[in-house]
């Protein structure tokens, strides 16, 4: 049984959204959730390996997940895979912000981003505001922000060089955006509190 959030939830039949299903933590997660009668919207960068993944979960006897595209170092992406999800009739009942990155040099977005920053931070937080409003619609809600203790690599988000223009670290980098995913999440806690989403 997944715990998502606080206390235990019934997923069966709740309308699951995963980030980077296709690998790793996501792909155990979207796995054990469809297990559990969850119905999925893998947001995937790849659509065939959504499809793919999709394929195993109904082959297991789960519910057919719907694929959505979502390159998540496109904020134009973010917001078209956030239009598609609000467009599917079913209303997300859990977000899983899983999908993440690591680089070992600095790679830019097409918005003109520090990569790292930018899939593992500013992407999850749009995609969180976009679907936000209907989630707060629904009588019980997750919110669920994959974090890292790398976060502890850091001291400080270092504003004055924020897109790591001045030199890259890889550690520093990730750590950075893992600790802007939790303050983001502690502030995003303490603003729904008492709201219906978790």
């Amino acid at each position: 049984q997944i715990t998502i959030g606080g206390p235990s939830m019934n997923l069966q039949g709740k309308h699951v959204l995963i980030t980077g299903p296709t690998a790793g933590i996501g792909r155990a997660a979207a796995l054990a959730l469809a297990a559990q009668g969850a119905n999925l919207t893998l947001l995937c960068r790849s659509p065939e390996k959504g499809e793919a993944l999709a394929a195993e979960i109904v082959g297991s006897g789960g519910t057919r997940p719907t694929v959505v595209a979502l390159d998540m170092a496109s904020l134009a992406s973010v917001r078209q895979a956030a239009q598609e999800c609000l467009a599917l009739g079913r209303p997300p009942e859990v977000l899983l912000n899983n999908a993440g990155v690591i680089n070992t040099k600095r790679r830019t977005t097409v918005d003109g981003f520090e990569e790292t920053l930018a899939v593992n931070h500013f992407a999850p937080f749009l995609l969180t505001g976009l679907l936000l409003p209907a989630m707060l619609e629904q009588p019980a809600a997750r919110i669920v922000n994959v974090a890292s203790g790398a976060h502890a690599f850091v001291r400080g988000l270092g504003f004055d060089d924020l897109h790591a223009e001045r030199g890259y670290r890889t550690l520093r980098e990730y750590g950075r955006s893992k600790l802007a995913h939790i303050l983001f999440t502690r502030s995003l806690a303490q603003r729904l509190s008492g709201s219906p989403v978790t």
